[in-house]
């Protein structure tokens, strides 16, 4: 059996004999190891990128675009782009999770921690608002305007810091033409997601640790960065993991402002101060969801994404290899899952964690967690290679570039015209109104992928393993300060490898893809940087 499958694998042929699981898996890691080996030189062969000579139009170009006025000029060209794509998708969509955060919020279902609940008010503040004024489409077009106009900011400012960096400027060039064509970018601005702030938030952070790291006299100098540093972390709160996202990044930066105390090359006083700018803001964020979740009486459910990996792992075992549970392991499974035996071939898929995680009991105690725990590590280590290819089939498509993992949304359920107050029929309608040019829209953007080196900044696979391999070829070199750069990019990547869900999600790794070109860029002019 392969140890990776598509989408539409078959729940047959996924939980077929896998004796030569672990043999298999070798020749994949091996496989990978080559592959990695030729990013690597590539990747060192980018230092060079400088030298790279281009026509004399092209300077001209270059000139007039980044020599002066940077900031504006690409804020001009995105937006000019842009406007097509919103025009197009006017007024806006309505994935799953913003329709549950208004569900929620006009009281139809009751609030759980299932998505942020900060922007479920935020939806809810906006709706009211448009209510107010005629109609929720007007608020939650304001909305869907203000997050595009947030998102088209920090990007300009993205190609502002990074034209301040001396990033070549043919690099500039592409990373203004993919900021403004990529439909991973101009295919979303319109949907009202909790990706879009949480994006604009962590792109943000990205700009900011580079001033700090690269450029602390001027980090110090300017109250701007200090600012926009409180904001990107409090934005971080439009995503779950965000908190867990800057809480390490405080522990790595802790350990790199006592080295620097050490060697005296930063003041104490400093060091605490930037510190605080991450931890404050931190733990205000974390009080006032705290705050809102015993006003609304929210049900807790976020554990089950928390535990996925276990979970779905163990879901497969149970498929696999029932017969040989103990009663005192079965007891610890069900504790947690409230399938029985019989029920997980109907809900497990190997592609997607949802099936199972509808069966978990949200009122688990944590007596009994840790005893599924303790249970799940004595099932791995009892079948490694079941428990492996659980967590390979679901999330390959993360380090796969023949994989286009691409989804784009189009309307919303039927389900919110259940909002009687204000009357959700006129979103209904709004939303499905264009729809021919809408779904023209939407295959081109899912045909992007496939357009020659331009389609590889939307694959996944490639720009996670562009990712790695340049944060290896950093650790190689012992560029601490690249690393620690890298380090929010590397924990998004991280938490959607052991989170619920990948494929079909491509939304959760957009940090990567919105900040590539900023880490890619700081990399090829790092040994110019004092």
């Amino acid at each position: 059996m392969g140890v990776f499958y598509s989408a539409d694998t078959s729940l047959k042929n996924a939980i077929t004999s896998q004796k030569l699981v672990l043999p298999e898996l070798l020749l994949v890691f091996l496989g990978g190891a080559i592959f990695f080996r030729i990013m690597l030189k590539a990747v060192g062969s980018l230092s060079h990128l400088h030298n790279i000579k281009v026509s004399e139009t092209f300077k001209t170009l270059f000139s007039f675009l980044f020599e002066k006025k940077c900031f504006l000029k690409s804020f001009i060209v995105m937006g000019i782009l842009w406007l097509p794509h919103l025009i197009i998708r006017y007024p806006f969509t309505v994935p799953i999770d913003s329709e549950v955060s208004l569900l929620q919020y006009y009281g139809v279902c009751p609030y759980t921690s299932q998505h942020p609940i900060i922007y479920t008010q935020l939806l809810g503040r906006f709706s009211d608002m448009g209510a107010a004024l005629g109609s929720p489409v007007i608020g939650l077009t304001i909305l869907a305007f203000i997050q595009a106009l947030c998102l088209l900011l920090v990007l300009a400012y993205t190609i502002s810091t990074m034209n301040r960096f001396n990033v070549p400027r043919h690099c500039l060039f592409g990373t203004l033409i993919i900021f403004s064509v990529a439909p991973v970018i101009a295919g979303y601005v319109t949907s009202l997601l909790i990706d879009i702030f949480y994006n604009v938030a962590i792109l943000l952070l990205m700009n900011e640790l580079t001033w700090y790291i690269f450029r602390t006299d001027i980090y110090k100098k300017d109250l701007k960065h200090p600012v926009l540093t409180v904001i990107a972390v409090l934005g971080m709160f439009f995503r779950q993991n965000g908190f867990y996202v800057v809480a390490v990044l405080i522990l790595f930066a802790v350990c790199r402002e006592i080295y620097l105390i050490l060697h005296r090359k930063q003041t104490i006083r400093w060091a605490i101060l930037f510190l605080a700018l991450l931890t404050v803001p931190l733990c205000t964020g974390k009080v006032n969801t705290s705050f809102l979740y015993e006003k609304y009486n929210v049900e807790k459910i976020s554990t089950r994404a928390m535990f996925a990996l276990p979970l779905q792992q163990t879901a497969r075992y149970m498929l696999y290899h029932s017969d040989d549970l103990s009663d005192d392991e079965l007891q610890s499974i069900s504790s947690v899952i409230k399938y029985t035996p019989e029920e997980y071939a109907s809900h497990y898929n190997p592609a997607n964690y949802d099936g199972i995680k509808h069966g978990f009991n949200n009122n688990v105690s944590s007596r009994e967690l840790l005893d599924f725990l303790h249970t799940w590590v004595k099932l791995f280590f009892r079948h490694p290679g079941t428990c492996i290819n659980a967590t390979l089939n679901q999330n390959y498509c993360l380090f796969s570039p023949l994989k286009d993992n691409s989804k784009y949304y189009l309307g919303v359920r039927k389900k919110i015209v259940q909002i009687k107050n204000p009357d959700y029929s006129d979103v209904y309608q709004a939303v499905y109104s264009n729809q021919e040019a809408k779904a023209a829209l939407n295959s081109y953007y899912l045909e992007f992928s496939n357009i020659p080196i331009l389609g590889l900044c939307v694959n996944q696979g490639f720009t996670d393993f562009l990712l790695l391999t340049v944060c290896l070829y950093a650790l190689c070199k012992k560029n601490g300060r690249l690393l620690l750069l890298g380090l929010p990019l590397l924990l998004t990547l991280a938490v959607t490898f052991i989170g619920p869900a990948a494929l079909g999600h491509p939304r959760y790794t957009f940090p990567i893809i919105y900040a590539l070109p900023l880490f890619l860029g700081i990399f090829i002019t790092s040994e110019s940087l004092s």
